[in-house]
């Protein structure tokens, strides 16, 4: 995740209280001063003022971006499909454009409980990468019945050492996981689509994220940022991948853990590998593979120290009732009694059953059905209409004021060489570490 730093004197636009850093026109021969959130001189910024038309063009652009996002999650928050943005959308969004947008999200109650508790995005400071995760019924259905098989399995282990730990193994919706950065100041955002939690801790567990053709790509990165930014305290990812094409319903299997490898100079590191790689239990045209099995090791949902707890624990009291264990598969195998080996082994053919029913749920919700059987229309009394919107208070109505004032300025001048009011220029002598940018 470290990488070399550089630096750079690229202006920041100072707006409402926000810098947005912005590239010089590389085709003016004018050099634009460094720029600050912190002015030492104010002037506002116009075409022939040392600012070239392709630098406000730039501005403009920019802006749109943190429009276009927001409008993105206000059609999310009301349960809408954007028809032309895909499940895995990405957009370039630098640092201070980051903040803008959440300094815009926060003038919208609504919006803001929305983000913070259902929208899963992430943010990557060290590629100014945002991306909008928006997930199919089929794929959140199918994510549901992964987590319930290994739950039950778990419960139902007689395993001392695995049913004490299920007792603690927390399955999780979307949360928000921050991972520091030292070179911009500005932590990494991560909202994967399940989780498990071992008691309370900072990170997951484990973590599961289901992909499709466009963030099937992003996996092996996703993984290693989970891993090596928790310092392996994430300790198993697991990526499902499901295609819809013409030509393909393949759907695989992928899992990462910690590892180690050894530098040029012999110094032992730890990385993240993948020891699982796009394991088949769904073919192209659609059919189970039905010999093979998914292997997770119990011990990868729980911390390494609460694991040496409780296998000294039950080995104290006494409790060996191992009997039933590798009869049912249906339960945590258990290898030779060694808890070590303890594992939940899902067998191919029951993750392709279970992509095949989240598929069939999908298309009844879809088709308004009940089973086979279409819902029974009645009718209803008109629905309850709700209140008026209390008036906004008086510094919030102020922030929507101002709001409303620049687009009406950008809507009356969108041909022009226009700028905001609250958009000045300032100077600064400071410098902005810039990080090698990662190949998306």
């Amino acid at each position: 995740m470290m990488s070399q730093s550089s630096y750079d004197s690229s202006p920041t636009i100072s707006v409402k209280g926000t810098s947005v850093t912005t590239p010089p026109d590389s085709d003016s021969d004018d050099e634009l001063p460094l720029l600050s959130s912190e002015p030492t001189t104010k002037t506002l910024a116009k075409p022939g003022d040392g600012v070239s038309k392709a630098f406000l063009h730039t501005l403009r652009k920019r802006l749109t971006v943190v429009e276009k996002i927001l409008r993105i999650l206000r059609l999310c928050r009301l349960g809408k499909r954007v028809a032309d943005v895909s499940p895995w959308h990405k957009e370039k969004l630098s640092e201070a454009e980051y903040q803008q947008l959440w300094e815009r999200i926060r003038l919208d109650h609504s919006l803001r409980v929305y983000v913070e508790t259902k929208a899963r995005f992430d943010y990557d400071p060290s590629t100014t990468t945002f991306t909008l995760r928006m997930p199919s019924n089929t794929h959140e259905f199918f994510l549901d019945k992964v987590v319930t098989n290994i739950v039950l399995r778990l419960h139902g282990s007689t395993n001392p050492v695995v049913a004490e730990a299920a007792k603690n193994i927390n399955p999780g919706g979307s949360p928000s996981i921050k991972f520091p950065n030292s070179e911009t100041g500005i932590p990494s955002t991560n909202c994967p689509d399940r989780v498990f939690r071992y008691g309370r801790g900072k990170y997951p567990r484990a973590v599961f994220e289901i992909s499709y053709s466009q963030k099937r790509k992003d996996l092996d990165y996703l993984a290693d940022t989970y891993i090596t930014g928790s310092e392996g305290r994430v300790q198993l990812v697991v990526g499902l991948n499901v295609e819809y094409s013409a030509t393909s319903k393949k759907a695989t299997v992928s899992t990462w853990r910690p590892g180690t490898e050894r530098d040029g100079s012999g110094e032992e590191l730890a990385v993240c590998k993948a020891d699982v790689k796009d394991d088949i239990f769904r073919t192209d045209d659609g059919a189970a593979i039905k010999e093979g099995k998914w292997i997770i090791h119990v011990k990868d949902l729980v911390s390494p120290e609460a694991w040496e707890a409780l296998k000294a624990e039950t080995s104290s009291s006494g409790l060996q009732d191992r009997s039933a264990t590798s009869s049912s598969s249906t339960a945590v195998q258990d290898h030779d009694g060694d808890d070590d080996n303890a594992s939940i082994e899902i067998p191919f053919s029951d993750l392709a059953r279970s992509l095949k029913e989240a598929e069939e749920y999908d298309r009844d919700e879809k088709n308004d059905f009940v089973g086979s059987q279409p819902v029974t229309k009645r009718k209803w009394k008109e629905k309850r209409k709700r209140s008026a919107t209390p008036e906004l208070d008086e510094e919030r109505e102020a922030d929507f004021q101002h709001l409303e004032q620049i687009e009406a300025e950008r809507g009356s001048q969108e041909d022009s060489d226009w700028i905001p009011a609250s958009v000045v220029v300032v100077e600064s002598s400071r410098r902005t570490a810039r990080r090698r940018r990662v190949g998306n």
